[in-house]
């Protein structure tokens, strides 16, 4: 199953990478899909995954993103919420319509299985239900979210733009009370940054939150926090996290 989701991958984003003149956007979502991929495997060989499960797993990380190609070509950014384009369900739907499921003969089960993740995996929360199609869902949010954190998008001209240094007050409230933060919510720079930071509340496997804490994925986020915020605000945010992973961890 993964080799024939890897050749329609090939095929499917060499196509936009050798038609469109600007390639950058197209480069960064074929490296973060083999990003995923990579912490795909490292996370279900250490929760022990067979070997069904793990097809089903690196089918659906291969297959995360393609909406985004869609979504470059046609924004030439990748903001959902403002351009009203979800591309995870962009990316279902490319699927179906290229008829992957019935040309690679996939049961209906797995089917539903590799749709219900790729469409949930961009989602600010879950649905409760106690399924493997759950356990693929929460896979492939956390493995998403290690390779987001590792692209380190600290980046913004705050230098210059006293706004960029103010963080919304309900976006600390949420913070401070381990739950995620809504990309609308996403005003300045240090929104971002902590938005980033929040996805530890989402992890779903305390192996992803080992490998951010092996890999110091959250350094960088932190040190632009530190060098912009007050220092009782960011030490008191520090703190809180530090607390949060010696608990769930």
């Amino acid at each position: 199953m993964f080799e024939s989701a890897k050749s329609f991958f090939e095929t499917f984003s060499h196509d936009y990478l050798a038609k469109e003149k600007d390639k950058y956007l197209f480069q960064v979502k074929y490296n973060h899909t083999y990003q995923v991929v990579e912490y795909t495997k490292e996370l279900v060989e250490s929760l022990g995954w067979d070997s069904k499960k793990q097809e089903l797993a690196f089918t659906i990380a291969i297959f995360h993103d393609l909406g985004r190609f869609v979504q470059a070509k046609q924004f030439k950014r990748f903001h959902d919420a403002q351009d009203s384009f979800d591309h995870a369900k962009e990316s279902v739907q490319i699927l179906k319509r290229q008829d992957w499921f019935f040309q690679n003969d996939i049961s209906k089960e797995d089917e539903d299985i590799i749709c219900f993740a790729i469409y949930h995996h961009n989602k600010l929360s879950l649905p409760e239900e106690e399924t493997l199609r759950m356990e693929a869902a929460k896979l492939i949010r956390d493995t998403d979210k290690l390779a987001n954190l590792r692209s380190v998008s600290c980046t913004h001209d705050v230098e210059t733009n006293p706004a960029e240094k103010k963080i919304l007050p309900e976006n600390l409230e949420l913070y401070f009370h381990n739950q995620c933060i809504p990309k609308k919510n996403q005003v300045s720079a240090l929104d971002h940054v902590l938005l980033q930071i929040c996805f530890l509340y989402d992890f779903n496997y305390k192996e992803s939150v080992r490998l951010c804490m092996e890999e110091h994925l959250f350094e960088p986020y932190f040190a632009f926090l530190e060098k912009y915020l007050e220092e009782s605000l960011y030490l008191k945010i520090k703190k809180h996290f530090e607390e949060y992973v010696a608990t769930n961890s």
